[in-house]
């Protein structure tokens, strides 16, 4: 069986509390990880501060990543005051959930924190969110389509 990982980004223009992320992923399955708090350096150290990450596992191994801040890498990212990462193996038949299991938590996480925004995580090209909240990807509903189970 064939699958690739599909990573989402999510650029949130707020900061929600990790245990409001947390309650938004139960209700999909999905539980804490781990996490890494929050890293400062001394003004010697030539580092930009690290906002912590809360890493969750969910149903056929998709995870989420909450940044809780702005990305220190951020130079070249779309304004943002929080980030997600949705990673999913999505195999390449149509008895795989881990595409469902991501297009759910992607819904839930942009109808709650709605002035977010969410692009391909490969070729940074900004995804189109429909009405009920699912990512609008390109060429994706085309591969599932010509499989075979």
């Amino acid at each position: 069986m064939k699958s690739a990982t599909f990573e989402i980004e999510g650029f949130c223009s707020c900061c929600p509390p990790a245990e409001e992320v947390l309650a938004a992923l139960r209700d999909l399955d999905f539980r804490p990880d781990f996490s890494l708090d929050a890293l400062s350096f001394p003004d010697s150290v030539a580092l930009a501060p690290m906002p912590a990450q809360y890493f969750y596992e969910g149903p056929c191994g998709v995870g989420v990543i909450y940044l809780a801040g702005v990305d220190p890498e951020g130079k070249n990212l779309p304004f943002h005051s929080s980030r997600f990462w949705i990673c999913a193996q999505m195999c390449v038949h149509w008895g795989c959930c881990g595409w469902k299991v991501q297009q759910r938590a992607v819904s839930v996480l942009a109808g709650r924190w709605r002035y977010s925004l969410w692009r391909d995580g490969q070729s940074r090209k900004h995804l189109t969110i429909d009405g009920r909240g699912y990512p609008l990807i390109p060429g994706w509903w085309r591969t599932l389509s010509t499989c075979r189970v």
